[in-house]
């Protein structure tokens, strides 16, 4: 009877790789703590050559070869579906837009900072009463969540300051 150490010695593998064999069910032990040295370089072997023919499929590093080719042509049609979205106009690019939407913000907040000038026409006091409301409602805008403009978006109602 041999030891997990034997059977590393044996195949030419680190003891802590047996035992993840003997956990993964590859090599089973003959008596409690003991191993059949041949048995265990068959089961080894046999192991090796499922892993090989990808129809091994077992926990830890090694490759399941059916499940990796899955998962690498869903991947691919996962592609190929956002590159035909995108041509088909879909999708756009998030630099893309965040910009756009960047200077939307700040073309729309210019105009607002005029409207107080445009409005008051030289009366001093109304053009700082305009010029301190638009102020504030950028203030607000500003601590507007984008979950709150989602929720606004779905029908939710804006109750204005009196």
């Amino acid at each position: 009877m041999a030891t997990q150490r034997d059977i590393a010695d044996h195949l030419g593998i680190t003891q802590p790789a047996v035992a993840g064999l003997v956990r993964d069910g590859v090599i089973t032990p003959a008596a409690r703590g003991s191993y059949d040295l041949d048995a265990a370089r068959l089961a080894y072997c046999s192991h090796l050559r499922e892993q090989a023919a990808g129809r091994a499929s077992q926990s830890g590093a090694a490759l399941d070869l059916a499940t990796e080719r899955a998962r690498l042509a869903a991947a691919q049609a996962e592609a190929q579906e956002r590159k035909n979205a995108r041509e088909r106009g879909e999708l756009v690019d998030l630099v893309e837009i965040t910009n756009t939407i960047t200077g939307l913000i700040e073309l729309t907040k210019a105009y607002l900072s005029r409207v107080g000038a445009v409005v008051a026409k030289g009366d001093a006091a109304l053009r700082q009463r305009i010029d301190q409301a638009v102020n504030n409602a950028l203030i607000d805008l500003s601590d507007v969540e984008v979950v709150d403009i989602y929720a606004m978006h779905l029908g939710a109602m804006i109750e204005p300051d009196e």
